[in-house]
C-alpha cells in the first residue's frame, strides 16, 4: 500500500501508522522507514491491543482530538489510484452538511458488487451505500460517526446501526446511513482503492476474488488542482452506470427492509417508503 500512497504524492500530508502489539511492531517500524521520507510518519506502537474496530477508532479520534480538520483513513492492504488523495482534497473542500463520509471505492459492506469504470474518472455521486475500502471524513463527519462507531454490539434502541454492529464498526455506520433518509456518501464512478489481501479478520480468499479480483483502479492523473471531479445524480450517469449504481441503492433499501421487518417505525421506514415509490416510479 506504501508504494502506491507515494505515487498519489502525499506531500503535505502527515501519516500516522497504528501498530498493534506483538513481534511485528519493528517490522511495521522498518518498512516505514524503508519506504517513506523520513520525517514524513509517525508511528503509533499500541500498548494494548485494540481489534479492528479500537486500533482505527483511536488513531483517528487523537487526530481530530490533535486538530486535524481532515483524516483519510486506510488499512495496510490497500491500494490506490494516482489520484485517490486529490480525491480526497475535492471531496474536503467541497463538503455539504448531509455527507457522512466519503468511500474511495463504491459500493456497500459485506457486498461483492462493486463498482468501478476506469474509463469514468471524473463522476462522482451520492451514495446510501457505505464501506470502511478507504474512508475520508471532515470533522464534522468523524463528530457524527464517532458515537456509532464506539458504541458496544447490540441493541440499544438506536435501530438498524444497533442491529448491524455485531457485525462491525462499517455496518454499524452503513445502518446509520441507512437510518437517516437525509444523509449521503460520496463515492467514485471508477474506483480509487482496492483490497490486497487474500484473508484478514472479515475476508476470506472467496470473498476476495469475488470483490476485489478483477476490480480495475482509475489510472488517470489529477485533472489540475481541483481534479475535474463531477458530482452527478445517479440518473445523469450513463445507462450502464446508472444501473449499476441503481442496484447497489436496492440492495440497501432491501437490506434495511429485512432487518427491520419487525421494526417498521421511525425515519428510516419514511425512506423505505419514499425509496419503494421511486422504483415502482421506474418500473
Amino acid at each position: 500500500m506504501l508504494e502506491t500512497l507515494l505515487a498519489c504524492g502525499p506531500q503535505g500530508w502527515q501519516l500516522h501508522v497504528g501498530v498493534e502489539p506483538g513481534p511485528e511492531q519493528p517490522a511495521f517500524r522498518a518498512i516505514c522507514a524503508a519506504v517513506l521520507p523520513e520525517g514524513s510518519f509517525h508511528v503509533h506502537e499500541n500498548r494494548q491491543r485494540l481489534g479492528v474496530k479500537g486500533n482505527p477508532y483511536q488513531l483517528i479520534s487523537t487526530r481530530f482530538h490533535d486538530g486535524a480538520d481532515f483524516v483519510l483513513a486506510l488499512e495496510e492492504d490497500l491500494e490506490l489510484a494516482p489520484d485517490a488523495l486529490a480525491l480526497a482534497r475535492w471531496y474536503r473542500a467541497n463538503h455539504r452538511p448531509h455527507w457522512a463520509a466519503l468511500n474511495l471505492l463504491a459500493g456497500a459492506c459485506g457486498s461483492a458488487g462493486f463498482l468501478s469504470w476506469p474509463e469514468e474518472p471524473t463522476p462522482l455521486f451520492e451514495s446510501r451505500c457505505f464501506n470502511s475500502i478507504g474512508l475520508g471524513l471532515t470533522r464534522a463527519d468523524w463528530d457524527r460517526i464517532a458515537p456509532v462507531w464506539s458504541q458496544p454490539p447490540g441493541p440499544g434502541g438506536n435501530g438498524i446501526r444497533d442491529l448491524l454492529s455485531d457485525w462491525g464498526w462499517d455496518w454499524a455506520i452503513f445502518g446509520m446511513v441507512m437510518q437517516d433518509p437525509d444523509l449521503r456518501v460520496i463515492q467514485p464512478i471508477a474506483a480509487r482503492c482496492t483490497h490486497a489481501g487474500a484473508s484478514g479478520t472479515f475476508c476470506t480468499p472467496e470473498f476476495q476474488e469475488r470483490a476485489f479480483a478483477r476490480l480495475e483502479l482509475a489510472q488517470a492523473p489529477p485533472a489540475g488542482p481541483e481534479g475535474g471531479y463531477r458530482l452527478l445524480s445517479i440518473d445523469a450517469l450513463p445507462a450502464r452506470i446508472a444501473a449499476h449504481a441503481n442496484a447497489q441503492q436496492e440492495s440497501a433499501f432491501h437490506l434495511a427492509r429485512h432487518v427491520l421487518s419487525t421494526r417498521p417505525k421511525g425515519r428510516l421506514s419514511r425512506w423505505l417508503a419514499d425509496t419503494k415509490r421511486r422504483l415502482r416510479g421506474r418500473n
